[in-house]
């Protein structure tokens, strides 16, 4: 896979730590990276990179001595820390030497949280509070995610409003792959982790039955 991706590997007490990786399109004998979030982040750490700031919405990396010569194909890793306040941020861009790199694929480690019950007891249900899951979609983001506009994100080719270095696709895949991922995460019961980017989804299905006999309450999140 030669398109960009950032994967989070850590979060803990607002801080994130991932791995951005991209792929050269051609030999280099230096290299920048441009880091581009959707609100401020902090206290900005780089392995593998030298960052020219710690804060902002816009993170510049340089190149170490040792690895700024690039072949075409090369595979570059760049670990990365960073603090932010309130909403987790989302990473909408990564540039290479000036051009935007297309299909930026942002990957989740962070497995949500959730607690086995037993089916032996007998249980008196409540209705939950929330709707049940529905299956993550398989290719774009329904129109219920872009509340602007009725039609999917994907009938447009992105070089006609933000140019960049091209994935053999005239689709903006990673803004697919993007609202689908947060389609899916809209969709989680139970007790949320840290990383959850929908804000207005909480916690769910927790304590909605209680237990018969003993009168405790249980969670019912699948």
């Amino acid at each position: 896979d030669c398109n960009p991706r950032f994967k989070v590997t850590k979060t803990r007490k607002k801080t994130i730590q991932g791995n951005v990786t991209l792929t050269f399109y051609k030999s280099v004998s230096a290299w920048k990276v441009v880091l581009t979030f959707n609100k401020k982040v902090s206290k900005f750490k780089g392995w593998g990179a030298t960052p020219s700031s710690k804060a902002g919405k816009r993170i510049k990396l340089k190149a170490k001595k040792w690895n700024k010569k690039q072949n075409k194909g090369n595979v570059l890793d760049i670990r990365v820390q960073y603090k932010y306040k309130g909403v987790i941020p989302n990473l909408k861009s990564i540039k290479l030497n000036g051009k935007e790199l297309c299909g930026l694929s942002i990957l989740l480690t962070t497995p949500p949280q959730s607690t086995t019950t037993t089916t032996t007891t007998t249980a008196t249900t409540q209705p939950p509070t929330t709707a049940v899951p529905s299956p993550p979609p398989t290719t774009a983001a329904p129109p219920s995610i872009r509340t602007a506009s009725p039609h999917p994100p994907t009938t447009a080719a992105p070089s006609t409003t933000k140019p960049c270095v091209a994935n053999g696709s005239k689709y903006n895949y990673a803004e697919v792959l993007r609202k689908s991922n947060l389609f899916y995460e809209a969709q989680r019961s139970g007790k949320l982790p840290p990383s959850q980017r929908v804000t207005w989804r909480k916690d769910s299905a927790l304590d909605d039955a209680i237990d018969s006999e003993t009168g405790a309450r249980l969670d019912l999140e699948g």
